[in-house]
């Protein structure tokens, strides 16, 4: 029985949580000022064909995640270098989500308690998560992703009497198109180009057809959620004083008073900043340890699931010395260090495999995708019993 498998509603969770993740504590796209609404639709719209991109990339040879389809496609020296580079991103970005948790708790509520205290509390989580099954992962995904809407609305709804500063969005494009264009750059790196690690992790879908479905509508989810908050945010805090902070959300939030009743609701943004920060740590926990597994040539994922958390806390620790230095990294430098990452690289791994997939379909060898429900190569983690892409079921050549 394929216990790994994700219905479309857990994957479209899995997903929205992802990249919602930290990006609505710290308002990428901040050099849009104030037109930061403009420019999340911009980022949307460049988007798009990366979530058409990533959803091929899963129905091009139905179940089998990309490490079996980077090894199949360019042999085990290529392959392997590939999978290395998905597997250092999928740690060090797991490492740089757990530095963003325990900044945020350090400077917002407990700033004595040392950091390493809260990384490991953290970690440890998504480690037991990992290791109970990345199914569990999509059952807390298809739970909480509406839980965080409901909070998410009702936080929003009473923060409506604080918006009434409409000077803050006006006027339109007054510094014309460059920043709007500069900040959905920055919006598309983080957090959308990070999802080429979904089709690690979605591998087999129940409905294996609705992959585009899945991306669009976690895309589309997230880009709601985006431009709500941050247009709140310059609504709330102009976007002069957005620049100046660290978490822009977790400000506007705190100023809420409705009646001396109805007050420090911040307590509430720490709640979904949890909520998602678990999702994306996870998923880059299990990206990290199935590609170990398979650079490796161990079966089982979840017995590198400790000790790949464990480095993944110890990075965290030790990756940058303050926030100061982690903010103008990621400011400066990390659209530049993501593009390959999400874009170039894809690109290289769907155009090789429509070639090869063409090739194989026009010599009637065209594997069939395998049936969910069953035990699947996926679901095993075996590489000795894989299904080749060249022989289709029990094949004995390879790409």
């Amino acid at each position: 029985m394929n216990e790994q498998s994700f219905s479309t509603r857990q994957s479209i969770g899995v997903l929205s949580m992802f990249l919602i993740g930290s990006s609505v504590i710290f308002q990428a796209g901040k050099e849009s000022g104030r037109d930061i609404w403009l420019c999340i639709l911009v980022a949307l719209i460049m988007a798009l064909p990366l979530a058409l991109l990533y959803a091929r990339l899963m129905q091009v040879f139905p179940g089998r995640n990309l490490f079996d389809l980077q090894l199949d496609l360019f042999g085990p020296v290529f392959g392997r270098v590939m999978a290395l580079i998905y597997t250092w991103f999928a740690l060090h970005l797991g490492s740089m989500v757990i530095k963003n948790f325990t900044d945020f708790i350090q400077i917002t509520t407990l700033d004595m308690t040392p950091q390493f205290v809260t990384s490991i509390c953290i970690g440890l989580l998504c480690i037991w998560c990992i290791r109970a099954g990345v199914n569990t992962l999509g059952r807390y995904a298809a739970m909480a992703l509406p839980v965080y809407l409901v909070i998410f609305a009702v936080v929003t709804l009473l923060s409506m009497d604080l918006l009434n500063q409409f000077k803050y969005v006006t006027p339109i494009m007054y510094n014309g198109f460059a920043p709007v264009f500069r900040g959905a750059v920055d919006i598309l790196a983080f957090p959308y180009e990070e999802a080429i690690l979904l089709p690690f992790i979605l591998q087999p879908l129940k409905e294996n057809k609705k992959a585009r479905k899945i991306f669009i509508t976690g895309f589309a989810i997230s880009a709601a959620v985006f431009l709500v908050v941050f247009t709140r945010n310059i609504l709330i805090l102009s976007s002069q004083f957005t620049n100046m902070i660290y978490y822009p959300s977790y400000m506007a939030i705190s100023i809420i008073d409705i009646g001396d009743f109805i007050q420090r609701l911040d307590v509430l943004i720490a709640v979904i900043f949890f909520m998602n920060g678990f999702v994306k740590i996870s998923v880059c926990l299990y990206v990290a340890s199935l590609g170990l597994s398979k650079l490796v040539g161990i079966g089982d994922y979840k017995q590198f699931a400790a000790p790949v958390g464990m480095l993944m806390i110890s990075m965290s620790l030790f990756s940058y010395p303050n926030i100061l230095y982690q903010s103008d990294w990621s400011t400066r430098i990390y659209k530049y260090y993501v593009l390959p990452i999400g874009v170039v690289l894809p690109t290289i791994i769907w155009l090789t495999a429509e070639w090869k997939r063409k090739k194989l379909k026009k010599k009637g060898q065209l594997p069939d995708p395998p049936i969910i429900g069953e035990e699947t190569p996926v679901t095993r983690q075996d590489h000795s019993a894989q299904q080749t892409l060249e022989g289709g079921v029990g094949g004995q050549q390879q790409i």
